[in-house]
């Protein structure tokens, strides 16, 4: 695949997705590479899925998986009050503080991603941050499991309210932490 926004489930998640298997794909210079996303309100169950023999060059941001997909305000001023705030942008999205409340949860509309499997990804060239792995506090992201995966990126993964257990992962960082490690994050 060339350009383009890669491979994504969702935006709207509601009726579930569950049981994919998603194998040998070529990414280069494509905004993302694998994606699932939604938002509060059409979010679901999103369970049982597999990445498996990818190889990516010159992806922006390999791996995005987010309970938060929601379009930045067009009023800059409003932007600019949401990351004072401590909340920060992906491209066209924002997304809010790690001190962002609970709500309560709903099966169907409450986006809850588990059971997903990343094995033998490689992304080389330029990449500006490794990977987003964002759930939501009412229901954080579990059973994310990354088995040797190699991604060379400006920035490292940040992870927040998600379980993620990691076999043979290797990020090569140009600067500031591999990880970020944000409120509800557990790596193994």
């Amino acid at each position: 695949m060339r350009q383009g926004r890669g491979i994504y489930i969702g935006s709207e998640t509601s009726g579930g997705v569950n049981n994919v298997l998603v194998e040998n794909n070529q990414f280069e210079g494509s905004m993302y590479g694998i994606r699932i996303k939604t938002l509060r309100g059409k979010g679901g169950e999103v369970k049982n899925i597999t990445y498996r023999n990818t190889k990516m060059v010159d992806v922006d941001i390999p791996l995005v998986f987010a309970g938060y997909y929601k379009a930045a305000p067009i009023v800059q001023a409003e932007v600019d009050k949401l990351l004072a705030e401590g909340g920060f942008t992906m491209g066209e999205q924002i997304y809010p503080p790690d001190t962002d409340a609970k709500q309560p949860f709903d099966k169907y509309k409450t986006p809850h991603f588990s059971n997903v499997t990343i094995e033998n990804l490689e992304s080389t060239g330029k990449s500006k941050a490794a990977a987003y792995i964002i759930g939501v506090p009412e229901a954080p992201l579990s059973g994310f499991h990354f088995d040797n995966v190699r991604i060379d990126a400006d920035q490292g993964i940040r992870v927040r309210n998600a379980e993620v257990q990691t076999k043979g992962l290797t990020l090569n960082v140009k600067q500031g932490p591999t990880l970020l490690v944000e409120k509800g994050a557990k790596i193994d």
